[in-house]
C-alpha cells in the first residue's frame, strides 16, 4: 500500500531560506533545503557552492559556514571568496558528511539560537566571524511561495527552473523522461561542430586526424568508382588477422608488379585458392561481411602494427639466423616453423556518406535511464537517403575503480544498443546487432535506454547512418550525463512539489516497461558488427547480412561439407554403402566399419564440430580421382591401400531448404572461423589523409612531400574557417600545431621524408675509396640494399640471390668483420632457400594435378573403349604415357609430401590403381567380380624404353 504524501508544519519546516545584505556579497542568495538534518535541525545548502545554513550543535548557534574551508589563497575577511561548486547533496561523491559540521569549516556568520522561538533560523541577530560587515538579514520562504519564484534567476540553469514550474502530478512527471530538457550552460554540439558545418569532407578530415592513427590507399581507378554515386571519395580502413601451420606455406597474396615497380606500394593483384587469405574471405563471406573480404586493388598498409614501407618484411625472417644452413642443393624442407599468423592493416577506396552531427543525450526525471534524440536533419545532405542508424554510448570509468587509470588499463567502455532486443550491450568479438529503422512518417527518432547501462558512470553517445552507399563514421560524442545513484528529481527543494519515493518507484517501474515495449523486435532489421576499438569520428559500422547475430550464422542455412578424406590403412572393415534409391552418381555410408583411431580429428567450428572421418548419412562423392556410383563401387570392391574420399555431409538448416556447398580445409578453418570475428579496425578516412596514408609506404619521396603540400593546405583551410583568421593573417605550423587536433599520419609522413633524405644522402656520398669510412659507408649501403630484397612481397628466389651475390661483391672482406652483415647474409641464404622451396612446391601441386587428370582421362576412355569395343577419338596421350609421367612427378615429392596433403594422396591411390595386377569389373549383369586379364608393369617399362619416353 502506497503512503500518502507527508505534510508539512510551516511553522517548523521551510522550503528554502533567503539571506540578504552580508557585506560578503558571495554569501547572499537562495539556500535551499535538504532532506538531510544536523542535531535535528534542517541543513539549508546554497546550489552550486558548499555554502549552507546549519546548527553546530544542540543548543549551540545557527552558522551560516563555508563546509569547504577557507579557499586557497584567502588571507583576510576582505579577500574572502567562496570556491564554486557544481556538487549538490543528490551527488553520489558528496554523500551526508559532507553537509555536516566539520572542524575546517569556516565559519562567516553566526546568531544565538534563542534568538529564534521555532526550529528555523533567526531572522536578525547575525553577527560576522570571518566575513565582512554588515551581517545578513534573513528570511524564510513559507510555502505559499511557489518553488518556481525562488528558483528563477538563482538556480544555474534552465533545466531546474522547467521542473520546478511543472505541476506536481504524476502524469507530468511520467512526461517528464519522454520530453528532454536541456541546459543551456551545456550545449550539446561542441564548439567546432558550432563554426564547421556538419556532413562536410573537411570537418571528417579534420576530427580523423585526432582519432584515425591508422591509414590507406589503393588504386583510384577501381571499377566500382561509379561517378553517379552521391556519397564522397573515402578510405576505408580494416583489418585482417590471417594464420597458418608454419612458414612453409605462403599466405596467399599476389602483388601487382606495375605499383611495385613504380612505386613500391603494395597493392592485392588476385588472392590464390585454397591460401589462409582465401580462407579468410570464404569465412567472411559465411558470416555475411563481404566488406571486410580482401578484394584486387587492397592495399596493405600496416603488418603487425608498423607501417609496411616497401623496404619492410611482410613476414619477418627474425629467428632464421639460428636455423641449421640452408642445403646448396637440391630442395630439402627448410627446418622450423616460423612466424605463424600476421595483423594486416588495408585500404580500399569507397564512396561514403560523411559523418553525421552528434545526438541530444539527456537523463531521465524520474528513475535510472538515458533518453537518445536525432534526426534525418543530422545526416546533412544525405538526409533523405537514410535507411537505419547505429548507436553506440561511451561509459567513462571513474577513476577510483579498479583497473582504470594506469597505463594499460581502460579507462572507458564501450556499449552499443541493439535494435532487436531493445537493450544496451557490451561491444564484444563477433557480436551483431540490429540498426535502429527510422519511420518514414516522422524525421525524427527517441531512444530511451534503461537495460544494461549503470547507475554512477558517465554516458555519452554517438551515431551513424547506414544509406545506399554504406555506412558513415560515428559522429562526435555527445555531450556527458552522469547517471544518479539515487533515483529522483535533480534537487531537494523539489521534494515539496513531486510524488513520494514510493510512488516514483512504481511509476520508474512501469516506465521501465514502457521503455522495453517500445521498440518491439522487427524482422528484416538491418544489421552490422563493430570493430573491438571504437573510435568517434573514425570508425564505421560492418555491414552484415547475418539472420541471427551471432557466430551460429555458420548453421543457419542447410550445408553440405566437403570434406577431403584419406584413409592410410584402406578400406574400413565393416563398411557398407548403398545407392540412394533415386540412382545417382553418388554413395551413401551405411555402417562405418573399424576406422584407424589415430587418424582421427574434430574440427571446432562455430556451432558444430565436424567429426574429420567417415560418418553414418555421409555422401561419398568421390574415391581415389573416380566418381560415378559404380565405378566407386569397383574400387572399393579392389581394397587399395590408400582412400582419398571426397565425402559430403549435411549439417544446419532445415531439410526442405536449399542447400550450400561450402568446402571444409582441415588445416584452416578452426583457427580462421574464430579470427574472422576479431576486427580490430574498421574506419573511414578522408580523401587527404588517405592520400597520406598510400604515398607514406612507398618509395618515392616527391609522392610524399605533394601528399604533405595537400594536407597542410587542407590544414590551413580549417584553421582559417574554425578561427576566423583575416585574410592577409599568415597561418603558421606553430598555430595548426596549437589550434588543430595532432594528425598522427601527417606527422609519420613528415619523419618518413626525412629518412628518405638521409638514405638518399648515405647513397649519394662520396668519399675516396680508400678511406676506411667510405669502405664502411659502401657496406651500410650494401645491407640496406639486401634487407629491401628481403622485403620483396613478390618473394622470388632469382631476384634475392642476384642481390646476395651484389651484397657479397660491394661488402667484401667486411662482411666477416660486421657481426650485423654476417647475420643478415645468412637470413638471406635461408630466406632463399625457403622462397625456392615454396616455389617449387607450387608448381610440384600444380604438374601433379595435371598429371593425374590426364590419367584418370585416360582410363575413362579406356573403359569407354572397353564397354564399346571402339577406339575413342581424340585423344592426346595413351594411358603408359600419362602413367609414367604420373609416376615421375611423384618420385619428386619426398620432401613436399606434409603439404601437398590430399592432393598426393589421391595421385599415388590413381597410380597404385593402374599398376597392380588385378582389377575389379562390373559385368552387364551388375555383378563386380575380378578381372580374369592381368596386367604387368614391367612390360610397360619396357614398352616405354622402347618407345623413348624416359
Amino acid at each position: 500500500m502506497t503512503k500518502a504524501p507527508p505534510k508539512f508544519n510551516a511553522s517548523s519546516s521551510a522550503v528554502a531560506i533567503e539571506v540578504r545584505g552580508a557585506g560578503s556579497p558571495d554569501v547572499n542568495g537562495t539556500y535551499a533545503r535538504t532532506p538531510l538534518k544536523s542535531c535535528r535541525s534542517e541543513v539549508f545548502q546554497k546550489p552550486g557552492t558548499r555554502l549552507a545554513i546549519i546548527k553546530r550543535g544542540e543548543g549551540r548557534n545557527w552558522a551560516i559556514v563555508d563546509l569547504g574551508g577557507r579557499p586557497t589563497g584567502s588571507v583576510d575577511k576582505g579577500d574572502y571568496k567562496p570556491a564554486a561548486s557544481s556538487l549538490n547533496w543528490l551527488d553520489s561523491s558528496i554523500g551526508n558528511s559532507l553537509l555536516r559540521w566539520r572542524p575546517q569549516a569556516l565559519v562567516l556568520y553566526e546568531v544565538d539560537s534563542q534568538m529564534s522561538s521555532t526550529p528555523l533560523p533567526p531572522e536578525v541577530g547575525w553577527q560576522a566571524v570571518e566575513a565582512i560587515l554588515p551581517a545578513p538579514c534573513v528570511t524564510t520562504c513559507g510555502f505559499d511561495i511557489t518553488p518556481a519564484s525562488i528558483l528563477v534567476g538563482r538556480i544555474p540553469g534552465s533545466r531546474l527552473k522547467q521542473v520546478a514550474e511543472a505541476s506536481p502530478t504524476s502524469n507530468k512527471v511520467t512526461a517528464s523522461i519522454y520530453k528532454p530538457k536541456r541546459t543551456a550552460s551545456a550545449p550539446t554540439l561542441p564548439p567546432l561542430g558550432a563554426q564547421v558545418s556538419y556532413g562536410s569532407s573537411a570537418t571528417h578530415e579534420a576530427f580523423t586526424g585526432q582519432y584515425g592513427s591508422v591509414s590507406f590507399l589503393p588504386a583510384v581507378s577501381s571499377p566500382s568508382m561509379k561517378k553517379d554515386v552521391p556519397g564522397e571519395i573515402m578510405m576505408l580502413n580494416f583489418t585482417v588477422l590471417l594464420s597458418r601451420q608454419s612458414f612453409h606455406t605462403e599466405w596467399g597474396w599476389i602483388m601487382s608488379p606495375d605499383d611495385l615497380n613504380s612505386n613500391g606500394r603494395r597493392v592485392i593483384m588476385d588472392v590464390e585458392i585454397g591460401s589462409p587469405l582465401d580462407r579468410w574471405n570464404a569465412w567472411q563471406l559465411v558470416r555475411g561481411r563481404p566488406d571486410l573480404c580482401v578484394r584486387s586493388g587492397d592495399q596493405i598498409l600496416k603488418s603487425d602494427g608498423r607501417w609496411a614501407h616497401y623496404d619492410t618484411e611482410l613476414e619477418s625472417s627474425e629467428g632464421f639466423e639460428h636455423f641449421p644452413d640452408a642445403p646448396t642443393e637440391g630442395f630439402a624442407r627448410p627446418p622450423g616453423v616460423g612466424a605463424t599468423t600476421i595483423y594486416l592493416e588495408l585500404g580500399r577506396i569507397v564512396r561514403r556518406p560523411s559523418m553525421p552531427s552528434p545526438p541530444r543525450l539527456e537523463g531521465w526525471e524520474v528513475g535510472h535511464g538515458l533518453r537518445v534524440d536525432f534526426g534525418a536533419e543530422m545526416a546533412g545532405k544525405w538526409q533523405q537517403d537514410v535507411i537505419a542508424w547505429a548507436l553506440v554510448l561511451r561509459e567513462d570509468i571513474p577513476a577510483g575503480t579498479l583497473g582504470a587509470g594506469s597505463a594499460g588499463k581502460v579507462e572507458c567502455n564501450w556499449h552499443v544498443y541493439d535494435g532487436e532486443s531493445g537493450k544496451v550491450r557490451p561491444i564484444s568479438q563477433g557480436l551483431e546487432v540490429g540498426s535502429l529503422i527510422p519511420d518514414p512518417s516522422q524525421r525524427s527518432l527517441t531512444v530511451h535506454l534503461g537495460t544494461g547501462i549503470k547507475t554512477g558512470r558517465t554516458y555519452s553517445a554517438c551515431i551513424a547512418f547506414l544509406t545506399a552507399d554504406g555506412w558513415s563514421s560515428f559522429s562526435q560524442l555527445s555531450r556527458s550525463i552522469y547517471l544518479r545513484k539515487s533515483a529522483g528529481p535533480v534537487n531537494g527543494i523539489l521534494a515539496l512539489t513531486l510524488p513520494d519515493e514510493d510512488v516514483q518507484v512504481v511509476q520508474t517501474v512501469s516506465l521501465m516497461r514502457a521503455v522495453q515495449r517500445a521498440e518491439p523486435a522487427r524482422r528484416n532489421r538491418v544489421f552490422f558488427a563493430l570493430p573491438l576499438n571504437v573510435r568517434p569520428c573514425f570508425t564505421t559500422p560492418i555491414s552484415s547480412q547475418c539472420k541471427v547475430g551471432n557466430g551460429a550464422e555458420f548453421l543457419s542455412s542447410i550445408k553440405l561439407l566437403t570434406l577431403p578424406l584419406v584413409l592410410r590403412k584402406g578400406r574400413p572393415k565393416g563398411l557398407k554403402v548403398s545407392c540412394p534409391e533415386d540412382g545417382g552418381n553418388v554413395l551413401v555410408v551405411d555402417e562405418t566399419g573399424s576406422q584407424d583411431e589415430n587418424q582421427h580429428r574434430a574440427l571446432k567450428l562455430p556451432g558444430v564440430n565436424v567429426e574429420w572421418r567417415l560418418m553414418q548419412g555421409d555422401f561419398i562423392v568421390r574415391i581415389n580421382g573416380l566418381s560415378g556410383s559404380l565405378p566407386m563401387v569397383e574400387e572399393l570392391t579392389r581394397d587399395p591401400p590408400i582412400l582419398a574420399l571426397e565425402v559430403l555431409r549435411a549439417a544446419g538448416g532445415k531439410i526442405d531448404e536449399a542447400s550450400q556447398i561450402f568446402r571444409l580445409n582441415v588445416d584452416y578453418d578452426e583457427k580462421v572461423s574464430k579470427h574472422v570475428e576479431e576486427v580490430r579496425v574498421h574506419g573511414l578516412l578522408g580523401h587527404t589523409d588517405a592520400q597520406l596514408a598510400m604515398t607514406l609506404v612507398s618509395s618515392d619521396e616527391s609522392l610524399i612531400d605533394q601528399s604533405i603540400a595537400q594536407a597542410t593546405k587542407r590544414d590551413i583551410e580549417i584553421y582559417r574557417q574554425l578561427y576566423s583568421t583575416a585574410p592577409d593573417y599568415e597561418v603558421t605550423s606553430q598555430n595548426l600545431d596549437e589550434g588543430l587536433p595532432p594528425n598522427p599520419i601527417l606527422q609519420e609522413s613528415k619523419q618518413r621524408v626525412l629518412v628518405l633524405r638521409r638514405l638518399r644522402a648515405v647513397a649519394e656520398y662520396k668519399e675516396d675509396s680508400s678511406s676506411a669510412g667510405a669502405e664502411q659507408g659502401m657496406l651500410v649501403q650494401a645491407c640496406r640494399v639486401l634487407s629491401w630484397a628481403l622485403a620483396d612481397p613478390s618473394c622470388d628466389p632469382e631476384f634475392l640471390i642476384q642481390k646476395i651475390e651484389e651484397f657479397q661483391q660491394v661488402g667484401g672482406g667486411l662482411i666477416r668483420s660486421s657481426t650485423h652483415a654476417m647475420v643478415l647474409k645468412k637470413r638471406a641464404h635461408f630466406q632463399s632457400h625457403l622462397w625456392w622451396w615454396r616455389q617449387r612446391l607450387k608448381q610440384l601441386r600444380k604438374s601433379i594435378k595435371e598429371a593425374t587428370d590426364d590419367l584418370l582421362s585416360c582410363e575413362r576412355s579406356e573403359r569407354k573403349e572397353n564397354r564399346s569395343q571402339k577406339p575413342v577419338l581424340g585423344r592426346t596421350m595413351n594411358i603408359v604415357e600419362a602413367r609414367n609421367i604420373l609416376r615421375q612427378k611423384l618420385s619428386q615429392v619426398d620432401d613436399f609430401a606434409e603439404e601437398l596433403g590430399f592432393d598426393l594422396a589421391e595421385s599415388q591411390a590413381v597410380y597404385k590403381r593402374n599398376t597392380t595386377g588385378a582389377k575389379v569389373v562390373v559385368t552387364a549383369s551388375g555383378e563386380v567380380v575380378l578381372a580374369t586379364k592381368t596386367f604387368y608393369p614391367e612390360r610397360t617399362l619396357e614398352l616405354g624404353e622402347e618407345q623413348g619416353w624416359w
